[in-house]
């Protein structure tokens, strides 16, 4: 989904409600979401709320996509069955 509009009409606030109404991720990609936050060594509980990524627009393409000397999963792997917030796409 793609938000346009001027300044402050509400578009990060639009999104950030978007997990609350999406359903709840089925239990494989439920398992799967959880591996995914296990390998990056990131704490995310075994729920079947669906995960929200909101990456900094100044992020690196390694930390969106994944990987490096050590490979972790990334932004996008993070968000699997969930949200993956780009806000100022063009930054990206």
């Amino acid at each position: 989904m793609l938000l346009r509009g001027p300044p402050g009409c509400g578009k990060s606030m639009l999104d950030a409600a978007f997990p609350s109404v999406t359903p709840d991720m089925p239990e494989e990609t439920m398992v799967d979401s959880f591996s995914l936050y296990q390998l990056a060594h990131e704490t995310r509980a075994l729920t079947p709320l669906p995960p929200y990524r909101h990456p900094h627009h100044s992020a690196s393409s390694m930390s969106l996509i994944g990987g490096g000397t050590v490979p972790k999963p990334g932004e996008v792997s993070l968000a699997h069955g969930g949200v993956l917030f780009l806000n100022e796409m063009a930054e990206f």
